[in-house]
Formats: C-alpha cells, structure tokens, sequence
C-alpha cells in the first residue's frame, strides 16, 4: 500500500507569491493616500482651531491679537527698543503667542506672561525672564522651546531645530515693504494681521469670508526646498520685480531652488538664514517665521529685502500636501487653496510708498484672486474659487 502525500509544489508556491507581491503593490498607494488624508484632516482641523481661536480672542478684546507685537524694554513704546535681549521680547512676538489661552494652552501662557527663572536647561536665573519674555531666539527660555500640536501638521515631520515650530503663519496681505516697521505707513496696511497693528472686524471692509486670516507654511528642512526654504538677503528691490523672486525656480526640479542663485551680482543664501528657516519659531512674529503675505501663489518661492529674515520680503505660504495648502479665512472657515490658483501678474510693483515706489496705495491687488483674498480694505470683487 501507498500512501498519497497532498500539498504544493514550488511552482504553486512561487505563484502565490508572486500574486501576493501584486496585491501588496497595487494596495500600497491606496493605503499612503489614507494617510495623507487623514495627515490633511488632522491639518485642517488645527487650523479650525486657530481659526475659533481667533474669534474668541475678538471676542474677548474687540480686535484680534496683533503680528510682531510685544515688549520693548520701556513703558509704553517711545520710538526705540532696549537692546538687551533678555530684557524684552523686542517687539517679535508672533500673534499664536495671545491665542494660547484660546488654544487650551493656559498654563504655557502663565509661563509667558509672568517673569520666570527657570531656564529650559533646569539652571535657576538671579534675573528673572521678564513677562513675555525675553526676544524669541533664545534657546534658554522654556516656551520658544515648546513643541505645540495645534500648531503642527503632521503631512511635515518637521527639521530637527532648537525651537517650537508652527505651520500656520499670519496674512499680511499683497504687501513686501514695511513689514518690520514698527509704525507701518497707512498705505501698505492691506492685510488682517499688519505687522504691529490691532486689526478688528469693521477694518475688513472686503468681509471675512472674502479675506484670508491665515496661511499654512511648511517648516524649512534646509534643503533647497521651495515651500519650506527661502533665498535670504537677496538685495535689489524686489517691491518692485516680485518676478525675480519667482524666476530663483529650478527649471528642471520646480519644487527646489535653482542652484547657483546669483541675485544682484551675487549668490544669496538658500534655505535657511542661520539656524533658523521657515516655521522654525512659532513665537517669533518675524515674516521668515510666522508671516505670509498674497504676492506668489501656493508653493512658490520666498525671498528676504536686504534686511534679512524677520522683516520686508515674500514669504509664500506651501505645504506638503499635494497641490496646494490649508487657509483660514477672517470669519473662520478654513479651505484648500490650490496652488495653481489665479496670482495675477509678478512683474507688478506690490503697493509702495512715496519713499519706495511701487504700484500706487489703494488700488486693487495686482496679484489676481490670491492677492485679492489677502486683502482687507482694497474692494476687489473676488471670492474663493469653487
């Protein structure tokens, strides 16, 4: 008698295998296109948030918390700011750092908005940190090093950097010049959150569903990458060529910088300016940091004046999702912009002043739909595309 052995030769094996492999490979895009949008849900359900937060903070004090703000070193601002920088803040705080109580952020804003001696270190100050801080760059005060999840959108896992990061930058609106003034001139005051400047419901005369409030940004890695990176002190006058700033483009990898920028006659710095790049300080209100203003659409790149990393430039909103990135509007909705949307003409002046040039004060923006979104008062008849 023989007994009948079943089971599979290694051809069968080998078939099962190779029809697994398929499956596996055919189930694997479905599987990260899950999570990317569950990455993009979560995104867009922080800058909701952001969003509440900012009608609550109108709510509470009639107007909404102002962009590069805080503390000079004196009592009551006199023209001139104390040069220490552990004695203020300098007047860079970012307008997330008065949206923490509306955050559920309360014990971080306790910390700010009270001198501390700790440092992030453990070591005990004999000067105390004053109230609110001393100026956003120092790595020794606890809340600059403070990671927040409402300000983070898990589609950017982030550069490894010294400080809190954020993702969501503050609209200036279609402006270039005068964003580190600390008096801004009346002309270039076109956007929810001008630099040093209380804004309330009744100055947006556009409506806020027609105005944007917030931009999401992408945190610089340092790599040459145009959403999250920026060429720094590129000189010239780019108030009046935005094109230069759109033409830094690598033709041939349109997400990165070109290599070899030679802008002015010379190479500027591409990525980061120092140790610090785009989103890489949540509460420093500087443009590099927290700030986006309507000139180039989505994803394109940003460029620094001559004043470096903090003040006069394009800085571009982008994200990490695919074509486009999150906005919060001025009455708390909150869409996604593609990044192919209507930007007008770049070779346009932005609005100027007498003493800069520029397009003329009070005109519609020059930067099409987008521009026109960023702007609070300029009765441009644009509305979200569908």
């Amino acid at each position: 008698m023989r007994s009948k052995h079943t089971g599979f030769t290694l051809v069968e094996l080998l078939v099962v295998i190779a029809i697994i492999g398929v499956l596996v490979g055919l189930l694997l895009p479905a599987v990260q296109s899950a999570r990317e949008a569950a990455r993009r849900m979560s995104c867009s359900n922080n800058a909701k948030q952001i969003g509440l937060a900012l009608h609550n903070y109108h709510s509470a004090f009639n107007q909404f918390p102002a962009q590069r703000a805080g503390t000079t070193g004196f009592k009551g601002f006199i023209g001139t700011v104390n040069p220490d920088n552990n004695f203020s803040n300098k007047r860079r705080l970012s307008m997330l750092v008065g949206l923490l109580p509306f955050l559920e952020q309360q014990p971080l804003w306790d910390t700010i908005s009270n001198p501390v001696t700790v440092q992030f270190n453990g070591t005990v100050r004999t000067q105390p940190w004053p109230a609110m801080g001393p100026v956003p760059w120092t790595g020794q005060y606890t809340p600059t090093r403070t990671v927040l999840s409402p300000l983070n959108c898990p589609s950017d896992s982030g550069p490894p950097v010294t400080y809190g990061t954020t993702n969501y930058g503050a609209v200036v609106g279609d402006v270039i010049r005068g964003l580190g003034a600390a008096n801004p001139a009346k002309e270039i005051r076109r956007g929810m959150f001008v630099p040093t400047t209380a804004t309330r419901f009744r100055d947006v005369v556009d409506g806020t569903g027609n105005t944007i409030a917030v931009a999401e940004i992408t945190n610089s890695l340092g790599a040459r990458d145009l959403s999250g990176g920026a060429a720094y002190d590129i000189g010239g006058e780019i108030n009046l060529r935005p094109q230069e700033c759109a033409d830094t483009v690598d033709p041939l990898r349109p997400k990165f910088f070109a290599p070899g920028i030679l802008l002015m006659g010379y190479a500027a710095p591409i990525g980061k300016w120092g140790d610090g790049g785009r989103g890489n300080r949540w509460m420093d209100g500087g443009g590099n940091y927290s700030g986006v203003n309507t000139v180039l659409p989505p994803n394109k790149p940003s460029c620094s004046y001559a004043s470096g990393d903090a003040g006069d430039g394009i800085w571009t909103a982008g994200s990490f999702h695919p074509g486009g990135c999150h906005i919060v509007m001025g009455d708390g909705s909150v869409h996604f912009i593609s990044e192919n949307i209507d930007a007008g003409d770049p070779s346009i002046p932005a609005v100027g002043t007498p003493g800069w040039g520029g397009s003329p004060a009070g005109m519609q923006s020059p930067y099409g739909v987008w521009g026109g979104l960023g702007t609070t008062n300029a009765r441009e008849s644009v509305s979200l595309p569908e």
